[in-house]
């Protein structure tokens, strides 16, 4: 046999055994007929049997009803006839509770109970009691005059059992009453049983102490009854009234208690409409105080589950009374403030309002409470920490129904990180306007000259010294042009991650010699003194060479710019423990206090006038910071303020070995080889027509093309030994272009490939060697690498 089918069976068997318990219990008190009693306890039992194990349990009632009718005088057609209404009067009672009532077993509500005794005690009972006395009258053992009587007995027998058995039996497999008596405790319930026994035998079971003509009051239960109703629920009740039934139904037949004016039958039937009363008026009385407490408890779970909100929320969260004064207790505001409980009371919250706030503030609370209309107001608030905190606060009024104010409630947002976060963001905004002023006015500067130096070779064709001046001009302007715009795309390069270090081992203190040598002439020419002084031996550190001498270079560039002629800088290149550390100090304008902390913030520059004779963007010391940082290092700016001079230090780690430093290999003197084709490959006509016109003045052969499918063809057609590039060509893009040559080159042998492009990153370079390149010249190209590579 299943495990499943087993289990069933085993219900059924102990469902049918109680069954007949019960039957044979209540068949004990049959005064009328042997198979009439006004005390019935199976149809509780039947009813809850079939509401807890589903419809499936009938053949258990119905054979339990059989055997309890066979064994007594009744023939076999009126048992089955009787069992018949008894099982179909718990089927149809079950069926009545879960399709209109939705029926729950815990009965904590209005809907279960009052189902019960309609559907349950009134409705499914006149089934029974109907079938059962028509089998008595049918097989000739009651006769038909007598079916009004017996079915009122038997209805309400049938009904007490719904009443008293079924509330006890399904109350005590619900979890309610385990919670109950675990909240209440056991003792006070096993109080509460005593109590009520000693009562029940006082007033049902035991000869009156007055005399036979003065009964104890039999309302002396009701005391006991409301304690179990409001304390242990459903279930408390529904034991209180099975214990009071069981000993008033004992006392009763023994002629005990006020029930005992006329026959048994007479007496129980009484008996058994005051237990109705009873009954039903206690488990009422304990559905309400379910309700309320169930109400209670959602309230305090509401309420702890506003606090704990309110506390975990960044918010303040206020209430006053209706004229605007603090009477309960705010956490989140003496959390916030930092004042007692006592000090906010009333109007002391205004207390740790800024001063120059509370007038106004004041003006707009006090408007509010006088129209009931909800405000918000930005303010500040002195915080716990001493600090004044920008918030914005909101107050609504909350309303009785007759729309008179109950109290106010609101909130405070701390916004003083939205507030800075404004401030911060027209801070931007302003600098982002400067810079593009600068940039126009840096773009513009050489600009001039070389529109000027234009103009003169114009006019000085035959003046060669004069040429070759304004050619000089020219390309000192280019060449500043360039850097200008090189420190930018650094800048951006390092802001995304796309600047990648070659780090390897070198001597601080030669990179600064270097540097210094490049430097040098701008120094000059201001009449500047230098005064160097370096720690005897090398001062090894691991760096990338280029960015490091970048940063120097920058350094005693910016110190340049902005000393005065015949001022000073001091170069110092020293170690401190394991620290190689670089000092640039000079005599110049210096720092003013307020913008010292954020001399390297982008953009960023000193007092600006409209000469701008300094010139630059800003961005040279953001460079330099990010370079430093980029090599684990840390730079430091400090001044003693406006015109006393500022100095920068820059620290990094020394390594422990002294680098080899490599002699610089001599190039030898340069030597041309032979004529060589070369196409220009760029959109740009006139850039086009000029490097080609260059390349020709080198000695070589030079043609141009000014799109990628164009260039293809010239390519096959003039089979060049060099092709200059452009990146960014339209119709085919200058990768896809080289592919292409690539693949011709396999046919009409090496060619030499040289990229021209404004993209001049390592993930520039990177790209342009994958796509098949030689080598990557970044615009303005310089005629010098050019013709090297061209050799």
């Amino acid at each position: 046999m299943k495990p499943v089918r087993a289990k069933y069976v085993g219900v059924a068997l102990i469902t049918a055994a109680v069954y007949v318990v019960g039957a044979k219990t209540g068949l004990t008190l049959a005064f009328v007929a042997e198979q009439v009693t006004v005390v019935w306890p199976p149809t509780g039992i039947a009813l809850c049997a079939v509401l807890l194990f589903g419809y499936r349990i009938w053949p258990a009632i119905a054979l339990g009803a059989f055997i309890a009718n066979i064994t007594t005088n009744a023939p076999a057609i009126a048992s089955v006839g009787i069992a018949t209404g008894n099982t179909l009067e718990a089927l149809l009672g079950a069926y009545l509770l879960n399709r209109f009532v939705r029926f729950r077993p815990s009965l904590e509500r209005f809907r279960d109970i009052f189902g019960l005794f309609v559907f349950g005690a009134i409705v499914s009972t006149t089934v029974s009691a109907t079938i059962g006395v028509m089998s008595l009258c049918l097989t000739g053992m009651q006769s038909w005059e007598r079916f009004g009587s017996l079915w009122g007995v038997w209805f309400l027998g049938d009904a007490m059992g719904d009443v008293i058995v079924a509330p006890l039996a399904l109350t005590l497999v619900a979890a309610e009453f385990r919670r109950r008596i675990s909240k209440r405790g056991l003792g006070e319930f096993m109080a509460l049983v005593v109590v009520l026994s000693a009562i029940d035998l006082f007033v049902f079971a035991r000869p009156s102490p007055l005399g036979p003509s003065y009964h104890p009051p039999d309302y002396a239960i009701f005391p006991v009854l409301i304690w179990a109703a409001l304390r242990f629920g459903t279930c408390g009740t529904a034991i209180s009234g099975f214990i009071t039934a069981a000993i008033a139904v004992l006392g009763t037949i023994q002629g005990f208690g006020p029930f005992t004016a006329g026959s048994t039958n007479d007496n129980l039937i009484s008996l058994e409409l005051f237990m109705f009363v009873a009954t039903a008026t206690g488990v009422i009385l304990a559905v309400s105080e379910t309700k309320r407490e169930s109400a209670e408890r959602a309230s305090h779970q509401s309420e702890d589950r506003y606090r704990s909100l309110v506390l975990a929320s960044s918010q303040v969260v206020w209430s006053t009374n209706a004229t605007g004064d603090v009477v309960e207790d705010l956490p989140t505001w003496r959390t916030f403030t930092g004042q007692t409980r006592e000090e906010m009371m009333g109007r002391g919250w205004a207390r740790k309002l800024h001063p120059d706030d509370i007038q106004r503030v004041s003006k707009v609370w006090e408007q509010s409470l006088a129209t009931g209309t909800a405000h918000e107001v930005e303010f500040r608030v002195s915080a716990a920490d001493g600090t004044y905190r920008n918030v914005l606060g909101r107050a609504v009024p909350v309303f009785e129904r007759d729309r008179c104010i109950r109290e106010w409630v609101g909130a405070l947002t701390d916004i003083t990180d939205k507030k800075k976060a404004e401030r911060d963001m027209l801070e931007a905004n302003q600098r982002k306007d400067e810079f593009l002023a600068m940039l126009a006015h840096e773009l513009r500067n050489p600009l001039a000259p070389i529109r000027n130096a234009v103009e003169i070779i114009r006019s000085c064709k035959t003046d060669s010294a004069k040429i070759d001046w304004t050619c000089d001009v020219m390309e000192r302007q280019i060449h500043h042009m360039s850097r200008l715009l090189d420190d930018l795309l650094d800048v951006a390069r390092i802001t995304h991650g796309h600047i990648q270090l070659h780090k390897q081992p070198t001597d601080l203190a030669t990179l600064v010699r270097r540097s210094l040598d490049a430097v040098r002439t701008v120094i000059e020419k201001k009449n500047l003194r230098i005064v160097t002084d370096f720690v005897p031996g090398p001062v090894p550190i691991l760096a990338d060479v280029t960015r490091m001498e970048q940063v120097i270079s920058n350094l005693l560039t910016n110190s340049a710019k902005f000393t005065p002629s015949g001022g000073r800088i001091w170069l110092t290149v020293d170690h401190e423990s394991d620290a190689a550390v670089l000092r640039v100090r000079d005599s110049g304008r210096g720092i003013a206090p307020d913008l010292l902390p954020k001399i390297f913030d982008l953009f960023v520059q000193g007092e600006r006038s409209l000469a701008r004779s300094e010139g630059g963007l800003g961005i040279g010391l953001t460079l330099v910071q990010n370079l430093v940082r980029m090599h684990s290092g840390e730079i430091e700016a400090k001044s003693e303020g406006p015109n006393r001079g500022s100095e920068f230090i820059v620290r990094l780690a020394m390594l422990p070995v002294v680098p080899i430093q490599s002699e610089e290999k001599t190039e030898g003197p340069t030597m041309l080889n032979e004529r060589k084709r070369v196409l220009v490959i760029e959109d740009n006509f006139d850039s086009a027509e000029t490097l080609a016109a260059m390349v020709d003045m080198m000695g070589h052969e030079a043609h141009t093309a000014h799109d990628g499918p164009s260039g293809i063809v010239e390519f096959s057609r003039l089979n060049p030994a060099v092709v200059l590039l452009d990146i960014g060509l339209p119709g085919l893009s200058g990768f896809e272009v080289a592919q292409q040559l690539r693949s011709i080159q396999n046919v009409n042998g090496s060619i030499k490939i040289i990229a021209l492009t404004g993209y001049g990153s390592d993930d520039d370079r990177e790209r342009t060697k994958a796509a098949g390149f030689d080598h990557h010249l970044v615009k303005p190209v310089d005629f010098r690498v050019l013709e090297k590579l061209l050799l």
